[in-house]
């Protein structure tokens, strides 16, 4: 775990945002992971994705580091993680009344 926990320390110091998640945001592995890289996307917001089944350390680091059970997890540039349903219960926003 130490070996994990260094990296992803790193990952998060490099970087403003980062998202943990299944697959890349080129190409995610699962609905949440892709849910999460589409609004990033969408929003043109730079961020490092980082691929756990790539490396079972990293998918069960990222879960004791953040204190998480799941992924996808989005670590903003603030210490605070995010998880699926607190990211997206706001979106896609509200259509503008005409």
């Amino acid at each position: 775990m130490t070996d994990a926990k260094t990296e992803i320390e790193q990952t998060v110091k490099n970087h403003d945002v980062v998202l943990f998640m299944k697959g890349t945001k080129a190409m995610p592995q699962c609905g949440f992971s892709s849910r999460v890289a589409g609004v990033l996307n969408y929003m043109a917001i730079d961020y490092q994705d980082v691929n756990v089944l790539a490396d079972d350390q990293i998918r069960q680091g990222i879960k004791d580091y953040s204190d998480w059970p799941t992924v996808p997890q989005l670590l903003p540039p603030a210490p605070t993680w995010c998880s699926l349903s607190v990211k997206t219960s706001c979106w896609p926003p509200p259509a503008p009344s005409p």
